[in-house]
């Protein structure tokens, strides 16, 4: 598609936890970074975009028959995501707290990344 996408490791500290859409995600602001860029960090049960699959370099579209089996596997990397990353983690106790995180983002706002994680730890 021409967009790009990114694996983005650090941490900080949980500002603000939005549960009440179907796309949830929480803020968080990272350790040592006073810009203007907002983090937001997808925490679901609906995950935007592929950014994912789309920063691993092995899944490539032309190994699939069509758009539906490539965008499949978007949404199975999303149901590991939620299911191993996102459901352990008890998400309304964060605010205020640090946490440790990786994931993935796909570049299409100058004022905020909307991350998909593939890890988070509570520090």
């Amino acid at each position: 598609s021409g967009e790009l996408s990114y694996t983005l490791k650090g941490e900080g500290t949980v500002t603000e936890i939005v549960t009440d859409k179907s796309a949830g995600y929480i803020v968080v602001k990272p350790s040592g970074y006073d810009g203007n860029i907002v983090l937001k960090m997808q925490i679901g049960k609906v995950f935007k975009g592929s950014a994912i699959r789309d920063s691993i370099p092995f899944i490539k579209f032309g190994d699939y028959k069509n758009q539906q089996d490539y965008a499949a596997v978007s949404q199975s990397i999303h149901d590991v995501v939620q299911n191993t990353v996102i459901d352990p983690i008890d998400i309304a106790s964060l605010k205020g707290k640090d946490i440790a995180f990786c994931g993935c983002f796909t570049v299409n706002k100058d004022d905020e990344i909307l991350l998909t994680p593939i890890n988070i730890t509570v520090l």
